[in-house]
């Protein structure tokens, strides 16, 4: 009969698991190569949807204000709370679908991104660019062959 002699493990320290394994999950900025502007227009489609179900609630309440001033304050405090709603912590969640369907994943690399402000440099009209037409003497606009 044999006997099987086993190494028995060490206890590993504190210090070592802290360097194995990584406390955080490192996070992915999801948002980085998307332009500026396709993230005003998802945000503003948020906060738009959100004064919208504001305003629905409200109005299934049933108390409608009569006054003018009153209407008037009602619909600044529903746009007020739809910006908060809208941009507050994650918000409601829209603007992420949003920006799946306006700028799909696929979209976003360091490369696309870089490609769309070199596009968008091309696209805008210095103002020295612009040459205006002056009038003839007589002060009429004149006419272009």
């Amino acid at each position: 009969m044999s006997i099987k002699v086993t190494k028995e493990h060490s206890p590993i320290s504190v210090d070592q698991q802290k360097k194995s394994h990584k406390t955080k999950p490192e996070l992915v900025d999801d948002y980085k190569f998307i332009p500026k502007a396709y993230k005003d227009v998802a945000s503003g489609m948020e906060k738009q949807f959100a004064e919208f179900m504001i305003t629905q609630m409200n109005n299934s309440v049933g108390a409608e204000e009569t006054n003018s001033g009153a209407k008037y304050y009602k619909s600044l405090m529903n746009s007020e709370r739809a910006d908060i709603m809208a941009t507050k912590d994650q918000g409601l969640g829209l603007q992420k679908v949003i920006l799946d369907q306006i700028y799909p994943q696929r979209m976003r690399s360091e490369i696309a991104y870089k490609q769309f402000l070199a596009a968008q440099e091309n696209r805008i009209i210095k103002k020295n660019d612009i040459q205006m037409a002056k009038p003839d003497a007589e002060g009429k606009e004149p006419v272009n062959e």
